[in-house]
């Protein structure tokens, strides 16, 4: 098992950071720990896109960063 899935199986607490929440979901989905993350039964906390990527959909405002509103399923 890589370092990162053992990392997240043997943990009570789950933190997920801020940033851009298509990048996040993008590396979340590369690294195959999108069902691991789903399925977590510790706590899991987030801020900005870390809380954003735990909702089954969410929708992005324009920025200097992300230039058009969109919704997003993850």
């Amino acid at each position: 098992m890589d370092e990162m899935k053992e990392k997240i199986l043997n943990s009570s607490i789950l933190m997920l950071t801020g940033g851009a929440p298509d990048l996040m979901m993008k590396r979340i989905k590369e690294k195959k720990l999108k069902k691991l993350i789903k399925n977590y039964k510790g706590i899991m906390i987030g801020y900005s896109a870390g809380a954003m990527i735990q909702l089954d959909s969410y929708h992005i405002s324009p920025d200097e960063i992300i230039q058009n509103f969109c919704i997003r399923q993850v």
